[in-house]
């Protein structure tokens, strides 16, 4: 089973070390390659924060805006149905 353990150990990890012929191993990567990728990332992950940060800022202009617009429109309703009612009454008067 110990064999089998450290067969999955080499198999997982061959890409990330260069073998020697002494046997010794070596990163494949250097530090300062690490370095420069930690940088990237790091560098993408502020990128991405200010376009979350301006993206929810424009979806919270878009939500009040739609709230105003939702307001609006029921009471463009009630007054159609006010007016509908007006009318209506205004009809029936002129039937009498």
């Amino acid at each position: 089973m110990a064999g089998y353990e450290e067969d999955d150990y080499d198999e997982l990890y061959a890409d990330l070390y260069e073998y020697l012929e002494d046997g010794r191993q070596l990163p494949k990567t250097s530090l300062l390659e690490m370095e420069e990728r930690i940088s990237q990332i790091t560098k993408q992950s502020q990128e991405m924060q200010i376009e979350i940060d301006t993206l929810q800022k424009q979806n919270d202009s878009l939500q009040r805006d739609k709230d105003v617009l939702i307001r609006n429109i029921s009471c463009l309703f009630k007054t159609a149905q006010m007016e509908i009612a007006r009318k209506n009454k205004q009809i029936n008067e002129l039937r009498e």
